[in-house]
């Protein structure tokens, strides 16, 4: 659920997303834990604001934009703790067709140690 105020919506005519654009502002999560088997249990469920701001790196490379992940109960900067940082290369995913290139835009962040990555994609908005 976003927080923050309403970001423009991609038309369903193929209007362009910004994943960035679209992401920036604060969010709540809500998460439940539940026990596999039986009734599916209900064990537990969390609730967590989540604040995504631009993040300025000293690297500048065309294309790329830089997303600060943060996470807590509220929305002051002392209730919120850091996540991550996620990159974000426009038009840079790994394909050798330059159309699927110009659609999608490669992801990249570190959690615990690991180097993880994903793909936004234009034409699915997903």
């Amino acid at each position: 659920v976003k927080m923050a105020a309403a970001q423009p919506r991609p038309a369903s005519n193929g209007q362009h997303l910004d994943p960035c654009d679209y992401l920036t502002g604060c969010w709540k999560r809500n998460l439940e834990w539940r026990q596999f088997g039986g009734n599916f249990k209900r064990l537990r469920g969390t609730n967590a604001i989540v604040v995504i701001e631009e993040y300025i790196s000293s690297v500048k490379e065309d294309g790329t934009r830089y997303l600060k992940w943060s996470f807590g109960r509220g929305l002051k900067p002392v209730d919120l703790r850091f996540g991550y940082v996620m990159k974000f290369n426009a038009g840079l995913e790994n394909s050798d067709d330059e159309n699927k290139k110009a659609d999608s835009t490669a992801i990249e962040w570190q959690y615990c140690g690991h180097l993880c990555s994903g793909g936004f994609q234009q034409n699915t908005k997903v």
